[in-house]
Order: C-alpha cells, then structure tokens, then sequence
C-alpha cells in the first residue's frame, strides 16, 4: 500500500511556491498536477513504490486569512520566498530564501531578519544564493562566500 504524506508550501508568490515544485519535479516523478478550487496548485510526487509526496502551493501570504500561527509568527520577522509547512504536526519544517541580487545594504539587512526570525523559532533556513549577481548599475558581480 502507497503512502501519502501531505505537505504546504506557503511562498511570497504562487510563482515561487510553483518553481519549487518542478524542481523538486527534476528528481520525483510528478504524478498529478491539479488545481484545489480552480487555483490552489498541488502536485502529487511519486518518491519511491510506497511513498508519495502531495503539496499544497500558497502563494502571497497577504491572500490568506487566517494563516496557520506558525506562518503568521515567523513572517513577522520577515516573509522568506518559501516556508515547507506540514499542516498535520502544525509545523515549520524549513524556511528558504533565494536571491540573484548582491546581498549589500538593505537587501542583505531583509536576509538577515528572516534568517534571525528562523534561528528564534528553531526552523532550519536555507539561503540560497547565486554565484552571480546583476548590481542596480547593472554590471555583474561575485559573491565572496
């Protein structure tokens, strides 16, 4: 017998929420793609012959009323791209936050603010950033990590 486990992915934007699942679609089967009420995504992975993964997509986090509380705590330190959210345990699995830009200035102070909110409720925070960056000037730069 195949069992399901059930996960939400809350996002800043259906968009983001979206992405993260075809990519995890790049290593799982992708078995189903519908749409909850005509426009809430989920998708049904295939991981192996008796397990199957279902995500629930919420996009733009000022859409939803209520918010699951965990949600609404942790975006009051700021709103990271993606929050994996298992609605069953009532928990914040993991926080992403992805980025192109050059963390300098304000855009890097916004990281850290998600990254420190995360820390302060123990939720695991992946930051990913690109090798590259396009600078306002519109030059491109180098991270230094």
């Amino acid at each position: 017998m195949t069992r399901v486990t059930k996960l939400e992915f809350w996002a800043d934007s259906f968009h983001e929420g979206f992405w993260a699942c075809e990519e995890l679609g790049k290593h799982f089967l992708i078995e189903s793609i519908s749409y909850e009420k005509g426009f809430i995504p989920v998708f049904r992975f295939k991981l192996n012959d008796e397990l199957e993964l279902e995500v629930k997509v919420f996009g733009s986090y000022k859409n939803w009323d209520p918010l699951p509380k965990q949600i609404a705590e942790l975006i009051d330190w700021g709103k990271p791209d993606l929050i994996t959210f298992d609605p069953e345990k009532d928990s914040i699995l993991l926080a992403v936050e992805e980025t192109a830009a050059v963390p300098t200035g304000n855009q890097a102070l916004q990281r850290c603010e998600r990254m420190y909110g995360s820390l302060r409720k123990q939720i695991p925070f992946w930051y990913l950033l690109g090798e590259f960056g396009t600078h306002v000037d519109g030059g491109t730069r180098r991270d230094s990590i």
